[in-house]
């Protein structure tokens, strides 16, 4: 029997079949991935912290002092805050410990004394020969009345003899002072040698510092005109080749942890990452700047740790970071 309206046919035959649709399922699977990821985050920062160690630290660039030798006045100082400098450059002077005059070397004074007397003498003979030099020679006139009168050129003639003579002597006794002056000279340069080489008190020497490598002031603890003392530093500087570190402070428990890595991660404040392995661990915190503490908002700091990068190459990318925090991490 079939039933008909306007719109549609009712039928008593049986009905089809219904299409199988999979939305439903995609979706529920969905959802419960969704929560399988969220409960395994959720559990991952709960294990986070039993799996990883992490603590805060400064890159810290290696620092060198150069110590006064000895008490005194330092006279000065040749290089500034920030500077560059070479190796045998000068870098610092200090004044003598005392004032010491030289003793009086009697030797050195008679000799001194004589030599003057000598020189005298041949300053002497020396003007007595210029002025005998100097008189007048016989004219061409004078010499024709000479020829005509024959005891008067013989007169003159003994007299000019006479003169040469008195040159020649002057030389010879000029000659003689001379090479006597240059014998006293040359007894005088050995022993004045003599004496320069004697030991000196370096207490009346002034001091000269030189740099013993190439490096950059990092800070002045002395300047010129005051006063240093002996084994304290005068300045501080960085060595070209200066060994980067990042210090770390941890507590008994983190230093445990630490130590026991091979290597630790370091994360710097751009995200670059690199290895450091641990070279120094140290009892005494005190030298590290405080800011270093305020870093740390974890238990109280018992120990001081230094980072070396495992590659050497590295040394330029830590030292970018100079005096910045940085992370180190490592696992359990």
């Amino acid at each position: 029997m079939n039933l008909y309206n306007r719109k549609s046919l009712i039928t008593a035959a049986p009905e089809g079949t219904p299409v199988t649709s999979y939305k439903p399922s995609i979706t529920k699977w969905i959802y419960f991935s969704l929560v399988i990821l969220l409960v395994a985050y959720l559990i991952y920062l709960l294990i986070k912290p039993y799996y990883l160690i992490e603590a805060q630290g400064l890159v810290d660039v290696e620092v060198r002092d150069v110590l006064a030798e000895r008490d005194g006045i330092m006279l000065q100082l040749a290089v500034k805050q920030g500077q560059s400098f070479k190796k045998g450059e000068l870098l610092a002077s200090f004044a003598a410990e005392k004032r010491c005059t030289a003793e009086p070397d009697p030797v050195l004074e008679k000799l001194s004394f004589d030599m003057q007397l000598v020189n005298n003498d041949i300053q002497a003979l020396q003007r007595e020969k210029a002025a005998l030099a100097a008189m007048p020679a016989t004219t061409d006139s004078m010499q024709r009345a000479l020829e005509v009168n024959a005891s008067l050129f013989r007169q003159q003639q003994q007299q000019q003899q006479k003169q040469q003579q008195e040159l020649d002597k002057l030389n010879l006794d000029i000659n003689k002072e001379q090479e006597r002056l240059a014998i006293m000279v040359g007894r005088h340069s050995r022993l004045l040698e003599a004496k320069r080489q004697q030991p000196v008190d370096e207490a009346c020497l002034e001091k000269h510092i030189y740099a013993g490598e190439d490096g950059q002031v990092r800070e002045v603890k002395v300047l010129a005109q005051d006063f240093a003392v002996k084994g304290r530093p005068i300045l501080k500087y960085s060595p070209a080749e200066a060994q980067v570190r990042v210090v770390f402070l941890a507590d008994a428990k983190l230093y445990r942890s630490f130590a026991q890595q091979s290597q630790l991660v370091v994360s710097f404040p751009d995200g670059s990452e690199s290895f450091g392995r641990v070279e120094q661990i140290e009892s005494v915190a005190s030298q590290i700047s405080g800011n270093l503490n305020d870093l740390l908002a974890k238990d109280k700091v018992q120990l001081r740790m230094t980072l070396v990068p495992v590659n050497p190459a590295d040394n330029s990318l830590w030292r970018m970071f100079e005096r910045l925090p940085v992370a180190v991490r490592g696992s359990l």
